[in-house]
């Protein structure tokens, strides 16, 4: 892509410079024409050297994205292999997060709502040990709850 772009502007730049060679060469020959046409010149150099710094500039930002990608791949893989070996429940309505597996009022820790991803971490008859990321806390919770009430994901 970068190639191409360099090709075109190369196009553009080989044409910009006949235009202005054949300016020159039928300008009259005064000092109004030579100011003008070193303004042309000066003008012409800007945009060389602009044309300059943004392919090097198009190069740096592309190997900033390369090496970026190359570490959330390497990251998603991680997760990925990680992922694999756990068990995944999704919360189908709201339930209690529990300190302990049983319906006591004074163990509740926090409430998990729908949609929201836990890993199964213990299981206890009909209760299940939960962890889940709380992002506004950004901060992992493990607790009990009743297994009815979240959904297994496959």
């Amino acid at each position: 892509m970068i190639a191409r772009a360099v090709g075109e502007t190369d196009i553009a730049l080989s044409s910009m410079v006949a235009e202005i060679e054949q300016d020159a060469n039928d300008a009259p020959k005064s000092f109004l024409s030579l100011e003008s046409f070193l303004n042309l010149v000066f003008a012409l150099l800007l945009f060389i050297y602009s044309q300059h710094l943004s392919t090097e500039s198009e190069k740096r930002i592309i190997a900033q994205i390369s090496s970026i990608e190359s570490v959330l791949v390497k990251s998603l893989s991680e997760i990925n292999s990680s992922k694999s070996d756990k068990i995944y429940y999704i919360v189908r309505r709201p339930v209690n997060l529990r300190s302990t597996p049983s319906a006591k009022k004074n163990n509740i820790m926090s409430i998990l709502y729908p949609n929201q991803t836990t890993v199964l971490v213990d299981q206890k008859g009909k209760w299940i040990k939960v962890q889940y990321f709380d992002r506004t806390a950004g901060v992992h919770f493990e607790g009990w709850c009743y297994k009815k009430y979240l959904k297994r994901i496959k």
